[in-house]
C-alpha cells in the first residue's frame, strides 16, 4: 500500500516530486541511489512519513492533529526527527502505520528502508504522471485488482524516463567502445 500510496501522491502533487527530484539529484545525480544517501536526503524521510500519515487511518486525517490534514504535505515533517514507534507519548505519533506498544510490527525498520530506497530510485529514474484525462479524485474501485485495497494493472499512470538514464547511456557507450 505504500508505494500505491506514493505512486498516487506523486501524479497528484507534482510540485512535491519536482522537490524530491532536485533533492536526490543533488546527492546522486550521476548514479543510482543507495541507502546510504538517505542521510543525505531528509526529504524523502518526509515523504515517507508523508504517504504513512496520509493513509487511510482516520487518525492521519484529524484536524485537530494536523493541519490541513487531506494535503499530502511532506514539509510538515521537515524538522521532526523521531520514529513512528519512539514516542512515548502517543499523542505525539505521527502515524500508526506499524501499531503500537506491544503489537508493533517487527518489521517497520525493513519497511522503511525498502520504501526509502524505492522512492529515491523511482524518483530518481521516472518522471511520475497521470494519463491524460484521468478521472480525479483517484479512486481505487475504479481500478480494481485481485488483491482487495490494491490497484489493478489499469492504473492510470505513465512513467517516463528522465534523462538521467542518457548520461549512464554514454557512459555505457564509452565503456563499450574502451575494447
Amino acid at each position: 500500500m505504500s508505494t500505491r500510496s506514493f505512486m498516487e501522491a506523486m501524479m497528484l502533487f507534482t510540485g512535491v516530486q519536482k522537490k524530491a527530484q532536485m533533492e536526490i539529484d543533488r546527492v546522486a545525480k550521476d548514479r543510482l541511489p543507495a541507502f546510504s544517501d538517505m542521510e543525505l536526503i531528509a526529504y524523502v524521510r518526509c515523504l515517507m512519513k508523508g504517504l504513512w500519515r496520509w493513509g487511510h487511518q482516520a487518525i492521519g486525517h484529524d484536524p485537530e492533529r494536523y493541519e490541513d490534514p487531506d494535503r499530502y504535505w511532506p514539509e510538515r515533517y521537515m524538522h521532526d526527527k523521531t520514529t513512528s514507534i519512539n514516542s512515548s507519548d502517543v499523542s505525539l505519533r505521527d502515524h500508526f502505520t506499524f501499531g503500537a506498544g506491544r503489537r508493533v510490527c517487527p518489521g517497520c525498520n525493513v519497511a522503511e528502508r525498502s520504501l526509502a530506497i524505492s522512492i529515491m530510485r523511482l524518483l530518481w529514474s521516472f518522471d511520475i504522471t497521470l494519463v491524460p484525462g484521468t478521472i480525479l479524485p483517484l479512486d481505487p474501485a475504479r481500478y480494481p485488482s485481485m488483491m482487495p485495497g490494491n490497484p489493478g494493472l489499469n492504473l492510470p499512470v505513465t512513467l517516463t524516463v528522465t534523462n538521467f538514464l542518457s548520461a549512464w547511456s554514454e557512459r555505457l557507450w564509452r565503456y563499450k567502445s574502451s575494447f
